[in-house]
This record gives C-alpha cells, structure tokens and sequence, in this order.
C-alpha cells in the first residue's frame, strides 16, 4: 500500500508499515463504512488511513496537539465514557505504556456499541527474538522496569493469557491475528505471520452485550 507512510511522507518502519495493513484487512473484513473511535492516536497516521478507507474516524489521544488531524484528549489513565457510542476502537501499540492494563478495556466497554468491535495491537512477547533477549539478559525486548523514569515507555508486557483475563465479562476474542515481522539487525520483512516469529499480536475482540 503506496499511501501508506509516516509524517513527512516518510516510510514507515517494517513492522508498523505491516501492523497497519493487517489492521485495515480487519476493517474491510467487517464490510460496511464503520463509526471508529481511535485511542492514543499520536500523529494521526493511522486515523488518516481509516478515513481514505471511508469509515467515520475519531482521533484521541492524551496529548492531542501533536495530532495532524482533528484529534479529542482522552486521558486513558482515567475512566472514559464517551456520550457517542462506536461500531469499533482501534488501539494500536498503546496498552503496554498503561500503567493500568485493565482500565482500557473498561473503557472499551463503555464506549461501544452492542457487539462492537475492539481491535487491540501491542509487542509479541512470545517470539522468538523476544525469549532469546530474555534467556540472554533475564529482560523482556524494549520494555523498561524503572517505573519512576518509564513515563511513557513499555510498562507491561502483554501476554494472551492476561487479555483473556482483562477481557472476561466485557470482552470475548475472536481472533488473534500476527503481523509479517523484520529481521531484526538485516531489516528483512518476513513472510511468515505467526506467534513465533511476529513482531506484534493483534487481538480482535468482541463486546459481550449485559443482557447476554
């Protein structure tokens, strides 16, 4: 996808350029123009490539000036409820900074709609390259233990396990998708997508309606 790029028309990184197609693949799975509440949207690459898709994009983040589109603040750290309901929340590569994992799925809940859509992306901890780091130095790849000076760093590794738990009542999964990954050091893009050898899990989530 040509018009797929970062700020500036610069090219993304492999892994993010491949974590965003599998996502939109997602989208134009579900059929329809679909109402898209985006949390911790950044520059709002990614809010932009949803649009040109046609769906109804809402960009949010907790530092909205750094958005290059029209962008909401919404603190994740805190509860959010929004008074509009959405079809889908895209959350890419955004719950490992959380200091409180959980709360974004609460959220989540509150601002779906019946049998809305969650689509939540975030480092695989489980690949390959991620266990040789830990057998090598006892550390998970790029997460940082110093909460006091993590600020906005990887805080918590996310396993399937713990989106299972997170999720229960709220949430059921339906699929866990993979991205192609890169070679780390050589830069290749692999052709392989799966919980070995990807870079990032993508979990595809439905909401549990109360009365079911």
């Amino acid at each position: 996808m040509k018009e797929i790029c970062g700020a500036s028309g610069k090219e993304l990184s492999g892994a993010v350029k491949a974590n965003y197609i599998e996502v939109l693949s997602i989208l134009k799975e579900q059929r329809g123009i679909l109402k898209i509440l985006e949390f911790g949207s950044g520059t709002g690459r990614f809010a932009k490539l949803m649009s040109n898709q046609g769906h109804k994009v809402t960009a949010s983040d907790f530092i909205p000036e750094q958005c290059e589109v029209n962008c909401k603040k919404i603190d994740l750290r805190r509860d959010v409820n929004t008074k509009e309901k959405y079809d889908c929340i895209i959350v890419l590569e955004v719950i490992e900074h959380l200091p409180n994992p959980t709360l974004l799925f609460e959220n989540a809940y509150k601002c779906l709609k019946n049998n809305g859509l969650l689509i939540v992306s975030t480092p695989n901890v489980q690949s390959w390259y991620s266990r040789l780091i830990f057998l090598l130095t006892g550390k998970l790849h790029t997460f940082n233990w110093n909460y006091r000076k993590a600020d906005f760093n990887h805080l918590h590794p996310i396993f399937q396990k713990q989106v299972t738990l997170m999720a229960e009542g709220l949430f059921k999964i339906k699929e866990i998708r993979y991205n192609r990954s890169i070679i780390p050091r050589l830069k290749w893009l692999m052709p392989f997508k799966n919980r070995i050898l990807s870079q990032n899990c993508i979990y595809v989530l439905r909401k549990i309606n109360s009365s079911q």
